[in-house]
Formats: structure tokens, C-alpha cells, sequence
């Protein structure tokens, strides 16, 4: 049987900040949580995971807070009236089979707690945790609302509710700035519609047909030949891999004359100036646009070199323009009427490609060891990102990285095939 614990850190309803995320998906569209799975071999103290959290929400209150409502036509969070959501459940069983070869993503979402965030449900908490436990190991959900954060400023405080639990010496609390935000001196025309921006003439129609969702290893030989082979593109690592791995999705699309647009997610904090551990959404969204054939003509060398500039091109000027011009809107009401045109292109079908393979999973201790996998729950059917993949780092025992696919069914039986070999 699930229990649940209810952890309230903050009483005083009083104190509270609208929410005011920077740029992208999360003001464009926002919609849902984010969620992710943690995998142990041990079975975790659910009293010593409890008591960090206690201390972790102390020092970040907001992550226990909810979406109030509308305040100036702007979500408010306030901490803490319903407090964070920790639930448990143990299960006299062996733990379900994980890893590449026994992927687990078909169950995830029964050890996954789901957010909605998009009706600004006053009795939702912005985190919610499901420790499972089993015979042997144990499946840590995480859900956090989308609207709220980004990844980046989740994965801090994750890190500082593992030390918490390991009674380690955490880091200092997060830096809360949205409050700080102000317009641009000189400009105070907020009625443009910036160069970024889409006008929606008719509702989004998500894809509704089936997808699959599969995990799979690049190893560290097939990027050492992706540099060799991508090299005169003069690309960074990243830009090399989202390349190898767009090329290889334009492979599978069956009408080659068909336009396929690439959107990847960007960290802007440096950008805008903020603190690299600002607590919030700082990310942006940009894309390019071909059709298949183009993209296949083009080769792996020459998308590497057309991503190279396309994060030096993010200015903080675009970036407050974007966010003032939806802050406008918002307190006009038609805010749904427009999007960013790289989540409109990620939204109609394109391909979202997000990088965290820097990202430090494996090192989140709670106290009884490291994780030995990480798992991404699955799009929900209809589903708002058809083509999408995460790239992601894979446990210390291997080398390279791991990548999340999500596809078309169609697609994923021709991207299983070409995957790993498309490297000349």
C-alpha cells in the first residue's frame, strides 16, 4: 500500500513571487512537469531521504511551494500551503529489469509521479517524490512542474538534498533573482512581435498516432570516429553528436522532400547574467529548418558547422525582448496565441534534442550508494513532442553517452537499423 508524507517547511502564505520564467518552451507553452527515475541497488532510507529533503526545502523553500493562481494575470507560487508530496510504497518483489537490453520505460510511469501544471492547480505541489523499494534496489521518481524550472536548477537541488541525506555539507541556497528582471533602457515598445515569435492562427494538434520510446549507448569508439569523420566542421563535441544524431532521424523519414527542423535546447544564465545556480527557467529554444533530402545532402560535417553559431547568436537584448513581448501578452490574456518558432517547430512535428549528458545523475548519493541507472518517463499519447531525444550520461562502468528516442513507431524500426552505423 503507498503512503504519503506531506513536508511543509513555510506557513506563511503571504510570502510568495510570481513566477517569471526568462525564455522558450516554459512561458511559450507551459505544460506539465518534468520527471525522471533514479535506479539503486540498494534499498533506500526512506526515514534518512525524508529528513535531507526537510533540509533541502529549508533551504530552497519554493521547490515545496504550489501554483497559486493569478496574480496580475501571472502564476504565482507561494510556500508553502500544501507543501512537497513524498510517497512510498514497497513492493515484496524483485525490482522490475532495467538497461539497454531491458528497458524500463514501458513501467516508468507507475514509479513516476506526473505533474499538470497547466491549470495552475492550487493543490498541487511544485515537487513530488515516489520512493519505491523492492526484494533488492529501489526506483526514485521525481516530478517537478515544469512551469516552475528548469533542469539545470533542479539538478542543484537534487545535489543538495543528496548531501543532506548523506549529512554532507550542502551547498548554499539558490539564487532566487525574478524579481530583478527589468526592461530594456530605451525601450518600452512591448506591442512588436519579436523575430523569434509565431502567431497561432488555429489551435496545436498534437500527434496522435503511436510512438515508441527506447533508450540507446553511443560508445566512446563511434564518437572518436564521429570527430574524425565530422572534423573539418571544426564542431564542438556536442554540436557533433546532435548532428550525427539529426542526420540519422532525417534517414528515417520517409518522404525525403518533406521538411524536417531541428530545435536544441540552450543554458542562458551566462548570457543574461545570472547566477549559475539561479533558481528558475533560464533556458532558450533555437532551430534550423530543411527538408530531408537537404539534410542528408548536407552531411554530418557541414550540420555540425551549421550549429556552431547558433548559440554565440542568443543575445540578452532577443532574450528580454522575448520575455517582455509575453509578459505583455499575458496581462492582454491571448498569451496561448503565441509561441517561440523553435517550440512551435518542436510542437508541429520537428526534432528536440536536449543535452545533459554533463549532467552529474550518477553522482546523486543519498546515502547508501550511487545510482546504476536513469531513466526518462515517456510522452504521453497525444503527444507534444513526437520526435525527441535526450542525451544523457551513462552509468561510470561505460564509456560515451546514452540517448532517450522518442519517434513515430514507423520511424524507430529504420532509426533502430541506421543508429550506430551512419558515422561515414
Amino acid at each position: 500500500m503507498e503512503s504519503f508524507h506531506k513536508i511543509v517547511t513555510v506557513t506563511n502564505s503571504q510570502h510568495h513571487c510570481p513566477i517569471q520564467p526568462v525564455t522558450g518552451f516554459d512561458i511559450g507553452y507551459p505544460a506539465g512537469g518534468a520527471g525522471l527515475a533514479l535506479i539503486y541497488k540498494e534499498v533506500l532510507n526512506r526515514e534518512q531521504l525524508i529528513a535531507g529533503l526537510q533540509k533541502a526545502l529549508d533551504r530552497a523553500p519554493y521547490f515545496a511551494g504550489r501554483v497559486a493562481g493569478l496574480e496580475s494575470n501571472q502564476p504565482l507560487v507561494v510556500p508553502n500551503d500544501e507543501g512537497a508530496l513524498f510517497s512510498y510504497v514497497h513492493y515484496r518483489e524483485r525490482m522490475p529489469r532495467y538497461g539497454i537490453d531491458r528497458p524500463l520505460k514501458p513501467q516508468i510511469h507507475d514509479f513516476v509521479p506526473h505533474i499538470d501544471s497547466s491549470g495552475f492547480d492550487r493543490h498541487t505541489p511544485l515537487l513530488q517524490i515516489k520512493l519505491s523499494t523492492f526484494l533488492h534496489g529501489s526506483i526514485l521518481g521525481i516530478a517537478v512542474s515544469h512551469i516552475f524550472c528548469d533542469g539545470i536548477a533542479t539538478l542543484d537541488f537534487l545535489n543538495g538534498w543528496a548531501a543532506y541525506a548523506r549529512n554532507a555539507i550542502a551547498a548554499a541556497p539558490p539564487a532566487w533573482q525574478r524579481h530583478t528582471f527589468k526592461p530594456l533602457a530605451g525601450d518600452s515598445n512591448k506591442s512588436y512581435l519579436p523575430a523569434t515569435m509565431i502567431e497561432l492562427k488555429q489551435p496545436l494538434q498534437f500527434y496522435a498516432g503511436p510512438v515508441a520510446c527506447e533508450v540507446f549507448h553511443l560508445p566512446a569508439a563511434l564518437l572518436e570516429r564521429l570527430h574524425k569523420n565530422y572534423g573539418a566542421a571544426d564542431a564542438s563535441h556536442a554540436n557533433i553528436v546532435t548532428a550525427y544524431i539529426f542526420l540519422t532521424i532525417a534517414h528515417c523519414r520517409l518522404d525525403v522532400d518533406e521538411f524536417c527542423s531541428l530545435t536544441l535546447v540552450y543554458n542562458v544564465r551566462k548570457i543574461l547574467g545570472l547566477a549559475p545556480d539561479y533558481l528558475g527557467n533560464a533556458v532558450a529554444l533555437r532551430c534550423l529548418q530543411w527538408t530531408c533530402k537537404q539534410i542528408i545532402e548536407l552531411g554530418g560535417a557541414a550540420l555540425a558547422r551549421a550549429l556552431q553559431p547558433l548559440y554565440p547568436a542568443i543575445s540578452a537584448d532577443d532574450l528580454w525582448r522575448e520575455q517582455r513581448f509575453l509578459e505583455q501578452k499575458m496581462t492582454e490574456g491571448p498569451t496561448a496565441q503565441f509561441l517561440p518558432e523553435a517550440s512551435y517547430r518542436m510542437l508541429t512535428g520537428g526534432v528536440l534534442i536536449n543535452n545533459v549528458a554533463k549532467f552529474p545523475l550518477y553522482d546523486l548519493d543519498f546515502g547508501s550508494g550511487r545510482p546504476i541507472w536513469y531513466e526518462a518517463p515517456p510522452q504521453p499519447v497525444p503527444t507534444p513532442v513526437c520526435r525527441g531525444v535526450l542525451i544523457c550520461p551513462t552509468p561510470p562502468e561505460r564509456d560515451g553517452v546514452d540517448i532517450h528516442v522518442t519517434l513515430p513507431s514507423a520511424e524507430m524500426l529504420i532509426f533502430r537499423e541506421l543508429i550506430g552505423r551512419l558515422d561515414d
